[in-house]
């Protein structure tokens, strides 16, 4: 959970509109009652399954997973898998030893928890992995303030809108280009 996965499924979300790309997002699910999942979260996830609910290239699948060790093994099924890309979001501050699981040198992850998991067990595969992460704030950052995360509710008017769209060229290149 959190902006970077919310910014990760966003983006996912909008290539699985072109019917050529399978997509298959998979939700860790921690065995915990503190699992970090707030409302936001919870809306995108509802938003998401509800509009690809009826499309066959796209795939939701929750995995409950107890510790760092089962995750790594689930991580390693999935990556059998031969998917071409997986598309996670970093996220901000998380204390998870995950990665320490696979290289115990690790003190803080740098590509995130999952992240650097998928770097050490892709690392002879053919996969590549794509990571989402929110620019951090600082003072300057007030007047070049930019969201690229939209609410679910914005993001769905997005799609419609764009569905609803005929695409035309916003530059005309003239007779003499070819």
């Amino acid at each position: 959970g959190g902006v970077d996965d919310r910014e990760a499924l966003s983006y996912a979300w909008r290539m699985s509109r072109n019917m050529e790309v399978k997509l298959t997002v998979v939700r860790l699910v921690w065995d915990s009652p503190d699992d970090e999942f707030d409302e936001l979260d919870r809306e995108y996830l509802r938003a998401f399954v509800y509009q690809t609910n009826d499309t066959p290239t796209v795939r939701y699948l929750e995995k409950v997973v107890k510790d760092e060790k089962e995750t790594v093994r689930l991580l390693n099924r999935i990556g059998n898998k031969g998917f071409d890309l997986y598309i996670i979001g970093r996220g901000h501050g998380r204390k998870m030893p995950l990665a320490q699981t696979l290289d115990p040198v690790l003190d803080e992850p740098v590509f995130g928890p999952l992240g650097d998991t998928l770097t050490d067990l892709n690392s002879a595969a053919k996969t590549s992995i794509l990571i989402f992460q929110k620019q951090a704030e600082s003072n300057d950052s007030k007047k070049h303030e930019y969201n690229a995360s939209a609410t679910s509710s914005q993001f769905l008017d997005g799609v419609m809108d764009q569905q609803q769209q005929v695409y035309t060229p916003a530059v005309s290149f003239g007779p003499n280009f070819r």
